[in-house]
């Protein structure tokens, strides 16, 4: 029987080559192709390939290689991700309200402090679109300080609030500070955000604007999508309860992902003082990738079983044709508290291809989802 070759990598020539030499070097059998003779070490995307048969010995020198030469392989003793400090945008909403919760037990635990961000309406931005603009500019002044004063009020009920909790469930002290801002939310969010430079940013699925068919709120959907973003970010659905922080099961759902390392590493500082299971699974339709698959998985359970000994953590391949479906039945099964996977940004035209996917995806369930941004 001929044996399959497979594309172990794709990268420029002169990574490419060092790559071949080493692979060689411990007697596997390698291959350059899509290689431009003229310009060697133009980064075309020269493609390293091999023997399916040699694939886990190969990925195990590849990782190594990559370390030693750019792509770093995350070394969480290395670089400590932490969590001192959490974001929750609130617009006083049951959405927000029940974020601020989750935020809560999570700063009791880590100790971090809370940053409430909420934006109100400015009337200054729309001023110019007004027919009489001059008109509508004489009340400006007046309207603004009225919202203010509201957005205020409402802010100082909500403190309140979260504070008479903090105390009835004898979480502690919680620090809580707040910021008011007028503008457009996901603007004036974002920019918190490069200010503020939390450890993680909680939101609510959606708002007060909340439409019947909408599976999340357009900001919340803007945050996620966002380029700009790179700070983990734990999206909380109304119906998500939680009375206290006890033993939690938290599924990484992975694809095999360069990203998944630095995922793991910021995941493992944001419950590293929680009583935590986990379990890391990756769902696939079974497409005939299956060495591959399982030499990529055998990576994650190395990985973990030398960086996170003190965790019990179980890894898996799941084959179904209906992925979704299947993800749903292991949630419930294995009574799963927090959904977490890397969410890449797709392009335009995958956005108008297929829409619903990644927000079926991560709200499919009732339970949160801490995305990390890929």
């Amino acid at each position: 029987m001929e044996k399959k070759i497979i594309t172990l990598t794709t990268n420029t020539y002169s990574m490419a080559f060092m790559l071949k030499t080493r692979l060689e070097a411990e007697g596997i059998e390698c291959f350059l192709s899509n290689v431009n003779l003229i310009q060697p070490n133009v980064p075309y995307g020269v493609k390293v390939r091999i023997f399916e048969d040699d694939l886990q010995k190969a990925l195990k020198i590849l990782k190594k290689t990559e370390k030693e030469h750019g792509k770093e392989y995350i070394d969480s003793k290395k670089d400590v991700y932490k969590i001192n400090k959490i974001l929750v945008a609130v617009d006083f909403s049951d959405y927000s309200l029940n974020a601020c919760i989750y935020s809560i037990h999570l700063a009791a635990k880590l100790k971090a402090k809370i940053r409430l961000v909420h934006a109100f309406f400015n009337p200054m931005i729309d001023a110019m679109n007004f027919p009489d603009a001059f008109t509508y500019q004489s009340n400006m002044a007046e309207v603004y300080q009225e919202m203010e004063k509201k957005a205020k009020a409402e802010m100082n009920a909500f403190v309140k609030k979260l504070k008479k909790y903090a105390d009835e469930k004898g979480l502690g002290e919680i620090t809580i500070t707040r910021s008011l801002v007028a503008g457009q939310p996901y603007d004036e969010i974002t920019g918190m955000i490069k200010s503020y430079k939390p450890g993680v940013i909680i939101l609510g699925t959606r708002g007060q604007g909340k439409k019947p068919d909408e599976m999340i709120g357009s900001v919340t959907s803007r945050i996620l999508e966002s380029s700009a973003i790179d700070i983990p970010t734990l999206v909380v659905p109304e119906s998500a309860r939680i009375e206290e922080i006890g033993h939690v099961n938290i599924l990484y759902a992975t694809n095999f992902d360069e990203s998944d390392y630095e995922a793991i590493r910021k995941l493992m500082a944001i419950v590293s003082l929680l009583d935590a299971s986990f379990y890391c699974v990756h769902f696939t339709t079974g497409e005939g990738k299956d060495k591959w698959n399982e030499a990529n998985m055998q990576e994650i359970k190395d990985y973990f079983a030398g960086t996170y000994k003190q965790y019990t953590v179980e890894c898996s391949i799941i084959k179904s044709e209906d992925v979704i479906a299947e993800m749903k039945n292991f949630i419930r099964k294995k009574n799963i508290d927090i959904i977490s996977l890397t969410h890449k940004k797709r392009s335009l035209l995958y956005r108008i291809l297929n829409p619903g996917l990644a927000k079926k995806l991560l709200f499919m369930t009732e339970k949160p989802a801490l995305i990390f941004h890929g």
